[in-house]
C-alpha cells in the first residue's frame, strides 16, 4: 500500500513538476533576486542623491558665508579708507555695500533681501542659525559706529528725521572711532562667529556624509550579495534544467537520426508527461504520419508517371500539327501581303490615273472657254463686217448721187459756155472722183462679202469645236468619277486585305507561341516524368512497416497498362479537335 501510494505520489510530482512550471519557477526566484537588488540599488541612489545633496549645500553655504565676510569686511575697508583720505568715492561704497547687506539695494546678481535672509532656504540646524543671525547683528552695530565715523569725518550728521545737520569735521575722532581696539575686537569677533558658523556647519555636514557613506556601503554589500546570491541560484537551476531538458532532446535526436536514415516504423516509449514527453510523442507520431504519406506516395507515383507519360505523347502530336498550321499560316501570309501590294499598286495607280483624269478635265474646261471666246470674237467679226456692208452700201449712194451731181454741174457749165469751163472742169475732175470711187467701193464690198463667208465658215467651225468640247468635257468627267470610285474601292481593299494580314499575323504569332506553350509542357511533363521516376526511387527507400509495404507493390502491378493508351489516345483526340477549331 505504502508502495502504491509513493508511486502515486512519484507520478504526480512527474506531472507537477514540467518544464514550465520549472522555467516559472526559475523566474519567479529571478525575479525576487532583482527585487532586492533593485531595493537595494534604490538605497544607494537615495544616497548618493543625498549626498550630493549635502554638498551642494555645504557648497551654497560656503559661497554665502565668503560673501557675508567679504560685505563685511569690505564695509570696513571703506570706512576706514574714507576716514583716512575722505575721499566721496568711499563713503558712497559704504553706503551701497551696507545697503546690499541689509537688503536695501539689490546685489549684481538682482537679489534684493538680507544677507541673513539669503540663508533662509538652506537646511540649517538653530544653533548655527543663531550664530548667524549673531553675527549679522554684530555687523549692524559695528556699522553704527562705521556710519558715524564716516559723519564725524564729513562733518554731516544725520539727525533722524531726514534731515542733514551740519557740524565741524573732526578727522582725528573719526580715526579714534576705526583704530580703536574696541573696534578691532567687533570685527574680530564677527569673523570669529562666522568661522564657528562653518566650522559647526562643515562638522554637521561630515558627519552626515559619513552616514550617508555607511548606507551607501550597506546598500552596496546587499546589492553584491543578493547578485552573488542570483549568479548561485542560477547556475544550480540552470543545470537542472540542462540535466532536464538534455536527455529527452538526446532521445528526440536519435529517433529524428533513425528517422532520416529511412527507418519509419522506429519508436520510443515515452514515461514523461511534461512538453518533452509531449514532443516524443509527437515524433512518434510524425514516424507514423510520415509512414501514411509515403505509403501515399508510392500509391500517388504509379498514377502520376502514367499521366506524364500521357501528356507527353500528347503534347507531341499537338507540337506537330501546330507546326504544320504555322507552316500554311506563314504561307498564306506571304500570298495576303504580296495580294495587298498589288492592291495597293492598283490603288495608287487609280490614284495616278484620277490625277491625269483631272489635268485633262481642266485642260479640256480651257479649250471650252478658248473656244467659246473665239466663238465671241468670230461673231463680233461678223457684226462688224455687216456694219461694213451697210457703210459700203451708203458710200456707193454718195457716189451715185456725186456722178448725177458732176452731171448737171457738167450741163450747166455747158450751158454757161465760156464761163462755165472752170466749173466743167470741176465737174470733170468730181466725176472721175466718184468713178474711181466707186471702182473701189465695188472691190471693198467684194471683200467684205467674202469676208463674211469666211467668218461664218469659222463661227460655224468654232460652234462644232465648243460643242466637241464641251462632249469631251463631259465624257472626261464620268472617266473621272469612274476613275475615282476605283481609287476608293482600290484603297478600301487594301485596307481590308491588310487588316486580314495583320490577322493572320497574329494567328501565326499565336501558334508560334502555342507551339512553344506545347514545347514547354511536352518538357515540363517529361521532367515531371523524370521526377516522379526519381521520386519513386527516392521513396523506395524508406522501411514501412510489414503491412504497408505490401501493398504499394500490390497497386503498383495492378496498375493495367491500357490506362496509359488510353489517357494517351484521349488527349491526342483533344489536341486534335482543339488544333482543327
Amino acid at each position: 500500500m505504502l508502495r502504491r501510494t509513493s508511486h502515486f505520489v512519484g507520478v504526480a510530482l512527474k506531472k507537477l513538476l514540467t518544464l514550465k512550471t520549472g522555467f516559472i519557477a526559475y523566474f519567479a526566484v529571478l525575479s525576487l533576486f532583482l527585487i532586492l537588488m533593485l531595493l537595494a540599488l534604490q538605497h544607494l541612489s537615495h544616497n548618493i542623491e543625498q549626498r550630493k545633496h549635502l554638498e551642494a549645500q555645504r557648497h551654497q553655504t560656503t559661497a554665502l558665508s565668503k560673501d557675508f565676510k567679504r560685505i563685511s569686511e569690505s564695509i570696513s575697508r571703506q570706512t576706514i579708507a574714507f576716514v583716512s583720505s575722505e575721499q566721496v568715492e568711499f563713503q558712497d561704497n559704504f553706503r551701497h555695500l551696507l545697503a546690499i547687506f541689509t537688503g536695501a539695494q539689490p546685489d549684481q546678481d538682482g537679489v534684493a533681501n538680507t544677507m541673513l535672509d539669503r540663508f533662509g532656504e538652506l537646511e540649517l540646524e538653530p544653533s548655527e542659525l543663531a550664530l548667524l543671525r549673531s553675527a549679522y547683528e554684530q555687523t549692524l552695530e559695528l556699522s553704527h559706529v562705521q556710519l558715524e565715523a564716516i559723519q564725524t569725518t564729513s562733518g554731516q550728521f544725520d539727525d533722524g528725521t531726514g534731515a542733514i545737520s551740519i557740524a565741524l569735521p573732526n578727522a582725528l575722532m573719526a580715526k579714534v572711532l576705526v583704530f580703536s581696539q574696541q573696534y578691532l575686537q567687533a570685527s574680530t569677533h564677527i569673523t570669529n562667529t562666522l568661522d564657528q558658523f562653518e566650522h559647526q556647519f562643515s562638522q554637521r555636514l561630515d558627519n552626515s556624509l559619513e552616514q550617508a557613506g555607511r548606507s551607501s556601503d550597506r546598500a552596496f554589500g546587499l546589492a553584491l550579495a543578493a547578485l552573488a546570491s542570483f549568479f548561485i541560484t542560477s547556475t544550480v537551476a540552470l543545470r537542472l534544467l540542462y540535466r532536464s531538458i538534455k536527455q529527452p532532446l538526446d532521445q528526440g535526436a536519435n529517433l529524428a537520426k533513425e528517422l532520416a536514415q529511412g527507418k519509419l516504423n522506429a519508436q520510443l516509449t515515452v514515461r514523461r508527461h511534461d512538453e518533452f514527453g509531449t514532443l516524443l510523442t509527437a515524433l512518434n507520431g510524425i514516424g507514423q504520419g510520415v509512414q501514411t504519406v509515403v505509403h501515399q506516395i508510392r500509391e500517388q507515383t504509379g498514377l502520376i508517371r502514367d499521366g506524364s507519360h500521357a501528356i507527353v505523347l500528347g503534347s507531341q502530336n499537338l507540337s506537330e500539327q501546330i507546326l504544320d498550321q504555322s507552316t500554311e499560316l506563314n504561307q498564306t501570309v506571304k500570298a495576303m501581303g504580296q495580294l495587298a501590294d498589288t492592291v495597293r499598286q492598283n490603288a495608287q495607280q487609280a490614284q495616278t490615273a484620277d490625277h491625269l483624269a483631272q489635268d485633262t478635265s481642266s485642260q479640256v474646261a480651257q479649250g471650252n472657254q478658248a473656244a467659246h471666246r473665239l466663238l465671241d470674237t468670230i461673231n463680233a467679226i461678223a457684226d462688224s463686217s455687216h456694219k461694213m456692208s451697210e457703210i459700203t452700201k451708203l458710200i456707193r449712194s454718195i457716189s451715185f448721187q456725186t456722178n448725177i451731181l458732176a452731171l448737171n454741174a457738167a450741163v450747166e457749165a455747158a450751158r454757161a459756155g465760156v464761163h462755165g469751163h472752170g466749173f466743167a472742169v470741176v465737174a470733170a475732175e468730181v466725176r472721175n472722183l466718184a468713178l474711181r470711187s466707186t471702182d473701189a467701193l465695188h472691190q471693198i464690198a467684194t471683200l467684205i462679202s467674202s469676208s463674211v463667208e469666211q467668218t461664218e465658215q469659222s463661227s460655224a467651225a468654232a460652234r462644232s469645236m465648243a460643242q466637241v468640247m464641251a462632249n469631251t468635257q463631259h465624257k472626261v468627267n464620268e472617266m473621272r468619277g469612274i476613275v475615282a470610285d476605283i481609287a476608293l474601292a482600290s484603297q478600301d481593299q487594301a485596307t481590308h486585305i491588310e487588316y486580314v494580314n495583320h490577322v493572320m499575323t497574329r494567328l501565326d504569332q499565336q501558334g508560334q507561341s502555342n507551339r512553344q506553350l506545347v514545347e514547354h509542357s511536352a518538357h515540363t511533363a517529361q521532367e515531371q516524368l523524370e521526377q516522379t521516376t526519381l521520386l519513386a526511387q527516392v521513396v523506395a527507400h524508406f522501411s514501412l512497416d510489414t503491412a504497408l509495404s505490401e501493398e504499394p507493390a500490390l497497386s503498383l502491378s495492378a496498375a493495367p497498362s491500357s490506362r496509359v493508351y488510353h489517357s494517351a489516345s484521349a488527349y491526342r483526340t483533344q489536341a486534335c479537335t482543339m488544333s482543327g477549331s
